[in-house]
């Protein structure tokens, strides 16, 4: 009991600075959220990624295409190309 009690200051200290580091991590990322979000409403928002990265992301679309357009009811022959 005494090892416990001599503990608890040490515990909660950590427990108080892991609880500050959270909510200081917490404040950054809503802060970063607002910045992207108001950003992205004036249209300043820009954008890079690599020609290979691109290539990966332009081919996950593709092949997301077909079940999302099955989903919707659209037949092959109905789609817009």
């Amino acid at each position: 009991m005494t090892v416990f009690l001599r503990l608890t200051p040490f515990v909660m200290a950590f427990l108080r600075d892991r609880r500050r580091w959270l909510l200081d991590e917490v404040q950054t990322t809503l802060r970063s959220r607002r910045d992207l979000v108001t950003r992205a409403e004036r249209e300043e928002l820009r954008v890079r990624m690599h020609p290979r990265d691109l290539a990966v992301h332009e081919r996950f679309l593709h092949l997301l295409e077909n079940p999302l357009c099955h989903a919707r009811g659209i037949q092959p022959h109905e789609r817009e190309r």
